[in-house]
């Protein structure tokens, strides 16, 4: 044994022995049992790291494929069982020498400065092992610095790493990281020095840790990347990141440091200076900013990054540290302006920084103001009192820094701004001109986030002067930046929406003299600067324009004048607007008189500043005298208008005829801003003659009014007509926010129309027809054509013309203006007839005659002598379109609409269902039912890809005529067309197209739906003609005779054949057996038993009853029941015996209390109950189903206790057993009983109003039982909660005498 020790000791330890044979030695050594070696475990353990350290301190020269295999060797080594039985069974002592953590150390740092070599996954896996384990771990918790080393190189190896941003990160790599970060806190909190901690992080682990955190949130992640790094690692390592340097750096322990170096210890410095001052650092943040600012460590294009984005980490760290009381402000502010100061912003520097550098310095300043905001550290008292105001200097300063370089394009600009105000507005009121200038007046903001950092400086600028009632030096500063002579010109558009509301705000807050103020530094502007210098120069015209619309947004804005306002404030706004006209207003008319050169530019915009000038005044003159008598009675509430060729020109009445026509004939070619004004003016001047009883009779006026509504109509017209008939103007979905100074060629057709649309309630009665219909027929399409893709960009400002016209529709305004609603009507008629393709057919077309006044047709008229001549016209039209759409349905005539068309026709079919009908006339009621039925009855799919586009469009279509079945002037219908031939012709309408070829939906559902909706309109065809009592007899024999003779009843009742039957004509077929016998069987409780109605209504059902009982049987026999099949065919024979027994009751003499005889189809009966009862509890169940089967329940118990010898306690039973199961079932829950409850108490009523005593306590018995307090015990709750609803249910229901006594005798038991 001693020669086998020997021999390979000597051959590991020998130069002689190649390396491959001492890796083969060592591994025979460490795996075999047959070599004993005295502590062979740590021998070779040595034997390993005496060679790594060996190859790395230069002392051996070994090729890689020798160090990959030591590795390889070390790593089995120490994952190796027999290691860990060693170390943690067996208790034996196994040491790491420190040159193995010094070897380690250093293979990091190679794999760092080069190509990662192929053992590096070894390297981190043995890393990994050693710091894993408590024992083996000592290597490195024993000598901190190897610790510091090794989380150094680490780091900087992953950063080496996260540089390449399309190399794929080695996951192991940062699991290992974040385990070294956990073992050094641990051991970092141990150290009882904090100055040596403070040194050996800020001397190795500050620089690559801060750019290891950079790379980490900037890296833009990939799919290619590990989603445990990117999603959980990489945070979990930035958080121990921000724990290492926060404990490291700024403990409390460092405070006397920190406060040392700024000579801030006062009183306590002597003291200090006897014990401390051994133990203080030397300049931290000095140390601390010379790390941070030294760009030899990462590279240049990554420096001035990371140091921007580490700068505000720190000073999080030090507030959270250090913020812990009032005296440590002012030592806060000294670390955040070295930190601004650092990052190149001081005064002279701020030059040398690019675009880029700007915006990371910025972002970074951003979270540096934010951060001294939320903390508090500015007190502007104690600044000032106690530090000599060295913070607001400090401020005051950069902010001088960033208006000096204005970075207009960045929005962290606008926010660090902003951060300055609300410290206080003081830092930026010296340079207030140069922010308002840079940061607002020249800038034209086109990136969503820019404009929305500059909105949110410029509303918290406003809003503080306003607060401090200061908002007039703004103002002030603002007017004299427009008009100065700079070499931008300030943009167009002041005012964004969202800036525009704040405004609003704050104006309407002020008191009545700073607006007024305001209002006089405007015209003060105006009169001296502007207006003598107007004449052909553009750049003072668009300076004139921007004062204009301010001072319009500042009047629009302010409180109204009321009763309460002081006289000489009255008086104040009176001479306000007085200057107004005679300092602004008149020199701008007579300026554009003397130069009516409409087609320059200068002009426009002096002419849109007169216009906008002009009716702002008029507006808040009306306001005021409307809401203030004060001011009323200083002003002539009515001014006598000095009538000129046009009303439109009336607003001029100040003026001269002549410059009021000249004004206007310039008018009509200077853009659509004018355009608007004047309509603006003459809505205003329409509206003032009408407020007054003296001009409403005077015909002259009234037709001044006429050509003034056609003015304010067609001068817009234009940009709202269709183009091609299909397409819209692209203009027309331009958004538009609301303010005037923003119309332009764009954006009038939604201004424009929203004056209109908003006003249709005054002008409509003054539209002539061709303006009506016109104006309707901009109304529908808009609406028609618009894009819905364009609804989800509005603001909460934004307009355009298809959403005012939507939001109109939807107000319910249109039903109001009965002129406007026929017109509407009648384009929705138009457009139906376009797109059905029948323009040639003569008599269809003239439903839309223009020549044919329909609006005329008010109402229904009985009495045919009392019609004028254009009513019978009208009648006998109406009477030849009903003529011809029978006509062509009994010639076969079918259309198919082109598959462009469907989605249009489809919303047409929308629009329609959502008009009331009681708003139609007769007329109209009778064209848009004609039509409708028309289309129901033509329309049909050509291939069977058109079939659910097809059964879409036929659903819609009858909803609609559904819905005009309840319109007043429905009788209007029938006096054109037989209610018997209507309904023939949609039932041999829908036979046809279910019994073609091709007609087979995918969508079982939607068929079904279209059958709902279908059968909805019979039904309420058929209540119309019961309850008009006309003829009832003749239409009731015509549809049974239909039904009767139809081939789909013949081939059921017949039973031949039935596989050639579609089974969705035999479900049409039930279905309106099933309506018949509905709606007959709801009208029957009505009728005495002499009245001849119901004498029609039994011989109805005797026809009918010979088809539908067979019907029920043979269609069970040929269709697969779906669910809802099976919820048809119930409602269906629930129908059936309703019909029997009330004909059956009927049929009984006055003498007899008993029937005449027994039910004729009880077998069918009998085994439908018997099936139902089986399936009502077997299975889940959907809701229609069981309320389909509890009215079933109802009226075969009713039936038999009336027409049936047998005894019913067994029927009684067998019901409240099924009930009691149904309740307690698992899926039924409260909403479930709550859906159910009328059916579940008409059935029970059912059975306890007609029971017997006996029969009574036998249901008090079965429902008791299942509140027994032992099925609480036995968990059984829904049976409990079965048993209280019934109970509650029982006492809903009215009770006999004797069985209401039962009941409440019974009451104490439960």
């Amino acid at each position: 044994m001693a020669s086998v020790y020997t021999g390979i000791y000597l051959r590991l330890k020998g130069s002689k022995t190649p390396w491959k044979d001492k890796l083969k030695l060592a591994h025979f050594a460490w795996i075999s049992p047959l070599c004993f070696l005295p502590n062979k475990e740590q021998v070779l353990l040595d034997w390993v790291s005496y060679s790594l350290s060996g190859y790395y301190s230069r002392k051996l020269d070994l090729e890689q494929d020798v160090i990959e295999g030591l590795w390889t060797y070390l790593e089995d080594m120490l994952y190796s069982s027999k290691l860990q039985n060693l170390l943690f069974k067996k208790g034996k002592t196994v040491t790491l020498r420190f040159t193995l953590a010094q070897a380690i150390n250093e293979s990091l740092s190679v794999c760092a400065s080069s190509s990662a070599p192929l053992y590096i996954s070894n390297v981190l896996s043995c890393c990994k092992n050693i710091l894993s384990s408590p024992v083996l771990s000592i290597v490195y918790t024993a000598k901190i610095q190897l610790m510091v080393d090794l989380l150094s190189k680490l780091t900087i190896l992953a950063c080496s790493d996260l540089k390449h941003q399309h190399v794929a990160l080695n996951v192991n790599l940062f699991e290992v990281l974040l385990l070294i970060f956990n073992k050094f806190q641990i051991l970092l909190k141990q150290q009882t020095n904090p100055n040596r901690t403070f040194g050996l992080v800020t001397s190795q682990l500050l620089q690559p840790c801060l750019l290891l955190r950079y790379l980490l949130t900037s890296r833009k992640w990939t799919t290619d990347d590990d989603t445990t790094l990117q999603h959980h690692l990489s945070k979990k390592i930035c958080s121990e990141i921000f724990a290492l340097l926060q404990y490291g750096i700024f403990s409390f322990e460092h405070l006397p440091s920190f406060k040392k170096e700024f000579q801030l210890i006062q009183t306590e410095a002597p003291k200090e200076k006897n014990s401390t001052t051994s133990k203080n650092l030397l300049n931290p943040l000095s140390v601390i900013l010379q790390k941070i600012t030294d760009d030899q460590f990462s590279d240049q294009s990554l420096h001035f990054s990371v140091r921007t984005s580490s700068v505000p980490l720190l000073y999080k760290m030090s507030l959270e540290s250090f913020c812990v009381n009032e005296e440590n402000h002012i030592l806060l502010f000294h670390i955040l302006a070295r930190f601004i100061l650092s990052m190149g912003l001081s005064h002279g520097s701020t030059k040398t920084l690019s675009g880029v550098e700007w915006s990371q310095a910025l972002l970074a300043l951003e979270s540096l103001l934010n951060s001294a905001l939320t903390c508090d550290i500015y007190n502007v008292a104690v600044d000032r009192l106690q530090h000599k105001e060295t913070q607001f200097h400090f401020y005051t300063e950069i902010a001088q820094q960033l208006l000096k370089h204005p970075q207009p394009d960045c929005p962290a600009w606008y926010r660090c701004l902003k951060t300055f105000v609300l410290l206080n507005h003081l830092i930026v009121e010296p340079s207030l001109n140069e922010l308002l200038y840079s940061g607002w007046i020249s800038v034209d903001c086109i990136d969503g986030q820019v404009k929305n950092a500059q909105d949110d400086l410029l509303c918290t600028l406003f809003q503080t002067y306003a607060k401090l009632r200061q908002l007039t030096n703004i103002f002030e500063v603002v007017i004299l930046l427009i008009c100065l002579p700079l070499p931008n010109e300030p943009k167009q558009l002041l005012f964004s929406d969202f800036f525009l509301k704040k405004l609003c705000e704050c104006i309407f807050e002020l008191p009545t003299n700073q607006v007024l103020d305001i209002c006089n530094l405007m015209l003060q502007k105006c009169k001296i600067s502007l207006i003598p210098h107007l004449e052909g120069n553009k750049s003072i015209a668009l300076k004139l324009f921007l004062i204009s619309s301010m001072l319009h947004s500042v009047l629009f804005s302010m409180k109204s004048l009321d009763n309460t306002t002081p006289l000489p404030l009255v008086q104040r706004t009176n001479d306000l607007l007085r200057r107004m006209f005679d300092d602004s207003i008149r020199p701008l008319m007579l300026l554009l008189q003397t130069n009516n050169v409409s087609k320059k530019k200068w002009f426009k915009k002096v002419y849109e500043a007169m216009l906008l000038l002009l009716y702002t005044r008029t507006e808040i003159i009306t306001v005021f005298q409307m809401h203030c008598v004060k001011f009323a009675s200083l002003f002539d509430p009515y001014e006598k208008s000095k009538e000129s060729a046009n009303v439109s020109c009336n607003f001029f009445s100040d003026m001269p005829t002549e410059t009021s026509l000249c004004l206007f004939r310039a008018a009509q070619h200077c853009g659509p801003m004018i355009q608007l004004l004047l309509e603006l003016l003459t809505i205003h001047k329409i509206k003032q003659n009408l407020l007054h009883v003296e001009t409403r009779n005077n015909s002259e006026i009234l037709l001044k009014t006429q050509e003034a509504v056609t003015f304010v109509v067609k001068s817009g017209g234009s940009s709202l007509k269709l183009k091609n008939n299909n397409e819209l103007w692209k203009n027309n979905n331009e958004l538009w926010c609301r303010q005037i100074s923003n119309v332009d060629a764009n954006t009038f057709p939604a201004a424009h129309w929203l004056l209109v649309v908003s006003n249709l309630s005054l002008i409509s009665p003054f539209l002539s027809r061709e303006d009506l219909i016109d104006t309707a027929d901009v109304l529908l399409n808009t609406v028609l054509f618009n894009d819905p893709s364009i609804d989800t960009q509005y603001g909460d400002l934004d307009l355009s013309v298809p959403l005012i016209s939507k939001q109109f529709l939807a107000s319910g305004q249109l039903i109001e203006m009965p002129a406007l609603h026929s017109a509407f009507i009648g384009c929705l008629i138009k457009r139906f007839h376009s797109l059905l393709g029948v323009k040639t057919n003569p008599v269809l077309q003239c439903l839309t005659d223009k020549e044919l006044k329909w609006s005329t047709f008010q109402k229904y008229i009985k009495d045919d002598t009392g019609m004028t001549g254009e009513i019978e016209e009208l009648w006998k039209t109406l009477e030849m379109a009903a003529q011809e759409i029978q006509r062509l349905f009994g010639t076969g005539f079918r259309l198919t609409l082109p598959d462009k068309y469907l989605a249009t026709f489809v919303h047409l079919l929308q629009m329609t269902a959502s008009i009331n009908p009681d708003g139609m006339t007769s007329a109209d009621h009778s064209r848009c039912f004609l039509i409708l039925l028309f289309i129901v009855l033509s329309v049909e799919p050509s291939y069977k890809g058109m079939v659910a586009d097809t059964i879409k469009i036929l659903s819609n279509a009858y909803t609609c005529l559904t819905f005009l079945l309840a319109g007043r002037n429905i009788n209007s219908i029938f006096r054109i067309m037989h209610a018997s031939d209507i309904l023939e012709m949609v039932m041999t309408s829908v036979f046809s197209l279910v019994s073609c070829s091709f007609f087979a939906s995918d969508d079982y559902m939607q068929v079904f739906d279209f059958f709902h909706k279908v059968q909805n309109f019979l039904s309420e065809m058929l209540n119309i003609v019961i309850e008009r009592k006309s003829s009832i007899q003749m239409n009731m024999e015509k549809i049974a005779a239909f039904l009767l003779n139809c081939e789909t009843a013949s081939k059921l009742t017949s039973g031949e054949h039935l596989d050639n039957l579609k089974p969705a004509a035999s479900r049409f077929l039930l279905i309106i057996l099933t309506t018949v016998s509905q709606v007959v069987n709801s009208h029957f409780s009505l009728l005495n038993k002499n009245s001849p109605i119901a004498e029609t209504f039994i011989c109805l059902h005797e026809k009918i009853a010979l088809v539908h009982a067979p019907v029920i049987e043979s269609f069970v026999k040929i269709v697969h029941c779906h669910k809802q099949d099976q919820v048809l065919v119930i409602d269906s024979v629930t129908g059936l015996i309703e019909a029997e027994r009330n004909c059956l009751s009927h049929k009984a003499t006055a003498k007899s209390s008993k029937p005449l005889t027994t039910l004729q189809y009880s077998s069918l009966y009998e085994s439908y109950n018997q099936h139902i009862l089986k399936e009502l509890c077997s299975s889940e169940q959907p809701l229609e189903f069981i309320r389909s089967a509890l009215s079933f329940m109802k009226a075969f118990y009713l039936a038999n206790i009336e027409h049936s010898e047998e005894e019913m306690d067994a029927v009684i039973i067998s019901y409240l057993q099924n009930l009691k199961e149904l309740l307690s079932a698992p899926w039924i829950t409260l909403s479930s009983v709550e859906n159910l409850e009328v059916h579940l108490k008409e059935l029970i009523t059912v059975l306890t109003e007609n029971c017997s005593a006996s029969q009574f306590y036998v249901i008090l018995h079965m429902i008791i039982e299942d509140l027994d307090v032992g099925n609480i015990w036995k968990q059984s709750h829904r049976i409990v909660w079965s048993g209280v609803t019934l109970t509650r249910l029982l006492v809903s229901c009215p009770l006999a005498e004797g069985n209401s006594k039962v009941f409440w005798r019974t009451v104490p038991q439960l």
